[in-house]
């Protein structure tokens, strides 16, 4: 059985920070494969790749996350300490 054997396919992303840029190599490899993607969900950057690729922003977000340097990772930095979570993220969108 291969993913090409599922007509559609639902998605959910994890956090990683970083290491959760890789949802950006998992959606390129399963759209060149053929499995459309019903449903994603995610969280923390999970979340965050998952709401470009619904919006059909996935290759604007790689090109940007490709680019971005260590300056660019201290500017989007945006820490918040309630109990929500650590970075806001208003300045990734």
């Amino acid at each position: 059985m291969s993913l090409t054997d599922f007509p559609t396919l639902s998605l959910a992303l994890g956090s990683g920070a970083a290491r959760g840029l890789a949802h950006i190599g998992v959606l390129n490899t399963l759209n060149k494969a053929g499995v459309k993607i019903r449903a994603i969900s995610g969280c923390s950057i999970g979340a965050v790749i998952g709401g470009f690729y619904a919006a059909g922003k996935l290759p604007e977000a790689e090109e940007y996350y490709r680019n971005m340097d260590r300056g660019d990772v201290i500017r989007n930095f945006d820490p918040v300490f309630p109990a929500g979570g650590l970075i806001n993220g208003k300045k990734m969108i």
